[in-house]
Order: structure tokens, then C-alpha cells, then sequence
């Protein structure tokens, strides 16, 4: 199972993090659990939120609780006012890892006044009085906007029991559901998809033991420039993998119920003759028509078809 917490400041999240690592541990006497902790990031938010989790897969005897993980990151830049490199297309990204790793959120809140209290009484170098109120909407807003599932708690909830026995019954449901997607490295995204989009190698390549999932969207790449361009896709039910990689087209494509399947590039298509639909690479795109996103996005979804003019 991996469970995300998260919240503003004083909620309780550590505390309710902790009740589940042990309950797991209890319940999964042979398994391991492994409790982690994010705060401000240091690196690339790929490297903060995804890699430390490329070797993870749900039902495999590895429990991770994320005690704080990519959902702050949307809060507090805007609320301290310092800058972030989580971009639209890289939480896209994120998001589509962590739902293929069966990722539960839990967002815990609590009322302004007990928050404020909270932040008074113990003092906080980081967010001040006046704060709280902006990071408490910031949560409310960021739960609304997540893709993942989410269980909503508040602060009265984690003194109790219930809610972490309630939590774990999820988590491990939405695990089980989406065991199928263990076997693929490359794919990222939902269990049912409702359209799959097929590159064809990773820029790492082929070797043995890269766990990275296709087009990681660093700046000034092609996943980037992909995700970028589907941003204001409605319905952003999408997943994503490599035709020309490790994986097995066929068995993914039965895996996530035979999806709209739409190949990226001349070598995906060669790879898989039977898709229909087919656009340029986002590579391609990128660095021949940089600027028309709308376009590119309007082909990928069937709109109207690609053309370079």
C-alpha cells in the first residue's frame, strides 16, 4: 500500500502517519514499512515525488506511508511566495506515477482557529499567524484538484481508531484493484484510462534495471512539451508507456481494457501496426512547430488531424 498524508501545519498529520505505519506493521507481520517525510524540496520535484518510488509496487510486501509528499508543493510556494518547478505538466506526471502505484491521498484539516491556536502555541519559524488561513484554503482548493483518490479527514479524527483501520481498507482495495499494473515499467496512469498514448523508447534506453516510467517530463523535453499540450485536455483520463521499450503493448493494452490507443512517432507506429490513430512525436512537435500545442492536442484527441501547416 502507499498512503499519502497530507494537510496544513498542526492538523495532526505525523501523528495519523505513525498510527498507520504501525497498524500495518502489526497487521503485515512479514512485510516492511517504511514511513517517509518531505518537506520543502531540494531537488526536481521528479526526483522529490517519483524516484524514490520507481522500485515500489503494490502488493509485493512493501508498505510506504508519505508523511507530506507533492500536494504541499502547490500550497506553500504561492503562499510563502518563493518559487516552484512543479509546472502543470509535471504534476500531471506525478499524479499518473503515483495512480499506477495505487496512491492513496489523505488530507486532513481542521477548523482556521484550531490551526491558529496551534501555530501560537507551539511557534513556527516557517508559517506565521496570518498564514494559516491562506494554507488551510490552499488544501481545501488542492484536494478538489487532485486526480488520485482521496480520503477526507479532520483533526478530531486521527485521536480515533476508526479512521485508520478506514484508511488501510482502502488502501489496500485500491491496491489489489490495480495489481495487473505491476508488471509494466514504463506505464504511467490509471487503471482504466480512458486513452493510452504510445511512445517508443526512453531517453535512458532499454537497460536492465531502469525503472524510470516514459516521457519523465523534465524542462525543455518531450514529455514535458506532451503534457504541456494536454493540460487543458477535458476529461484528462490518460495513460502513458512505450511501444519500442520493455514492455508488452499487447498484454498492456488487454490489461487496461483495450483504451483509444493513440502511437507517438514513426517507430511507435512500427512497433504497433494495428493502431489506428497516430500523431507526430512530441519531440518532433516541439522542435518544429513549438507553438502550436492546440493543434497537437486537438490530434492526439481525435479532434481534427495533425497537420504541420
Amino acid at each position: 500500500m502507499l498512503i499519502i498524508v497530507e494537510g496544513p501545519d498542526c492538523v495532526g498529520k505525523s501523528t495519523f502517519a505513525e498510527k498507520l505505519r504501525k497498524l500495518i506493521e502489526w497487521r503485515y507481520t512479514s512485510d516492511t514499512v517504511e514511513l517517509v517525510h518531505r518537506g520543502p524540496p531540494t531537488s526536481h520535484p521528479l526526483d522529490e515525488y517519483e524516484v524514490p518510488l520507481l522500485a515500489y509496487r503494490q502488493c509485493a510486501g512493501r508498505h510506504v506511508v508519505c508523511d507530506r509528499w507533492h500536494l504541499g508543493e502547490l500550497v506553500y510556494p504561492e503562499v510563502l511566495g518563493r518559487s516552484t518547478e512543479l509546472t502543470a505538466p509535471v504534476l500531471s506526471h506525478i499524479e499518473l506515477f503515483l495512480a499506477s502505484r495505487a496512491a492513496l491521498v489523505v488530507l486532513i484539516t481542521a477548523p482556521t482557529e484550531h490551526l491558529r491556536e496551534c501555530v501560537r502555541t507551539r511557534g513556527d519559524d516557517l508559517v506565521d499567524d496570518d498564514q494559516v488561513d491562506a494554507i488551510r484554503a490552499g488544501f481545501l482548493d488542492v484536494s478538489n484538484r487532485t486526480t488520485l483518490p482521496l480520503v477526507h479527514l479532520t483533526s478530531d479524527d486521527v485521536d480515533g481508531s476508526d479512521a485508520v483501520e478506514y484508511v488501510l481498507g482502502e488502501a489496500d482495495a485500491l491496491a489489489q484493484t490495480t495489481r495487473v499494473l505491476t508488471r509494466y515499467v514504463t506505464y504511467v496512469g490509471s487503471r482504466w484510462p480512458k486513452l493510452l498514448l504510445l511512445g517508443d523508447v526512453r531517453r535512458t534506453g532499454t537497460a536492465e534495471g531502469d525503472l524510470r516510467p516514459a516521457f519523465m517530463p523534465y524542462p525543455a523535453t518531450s514529455g514535458h512539451y506532451l503534457l504541456d499540450a494536454l493540460i487543458n485536455a477535458p476529461g484528462f483520463g490518460v495513460g502513458v508507456a512505450n511501444a519500442c521499450d520493455v514492455d508488452s503493448v499487447d498484454t498492456l493494452l488487454q490489461d487496461l481494457g483495450n483504451p483509444d490507443t493513440v502511437t507517438l512517432g514513426r517507430n511507435a507506429l512500427r512497433s504497433t501496426p494495428w493502431v489506428t490513430r497516430h500523431v507526430p512525436h512530441p519531440q518532433y512537435v516541439r522542435r518544429f512547430h513549438h507553438h502550436r500545442h492546440a493543434a497537437y492536442r486537438d490530434a492526439i484527441l481525435g479532434v481534427r488531424p495533425w497537420s504541420s501547416t
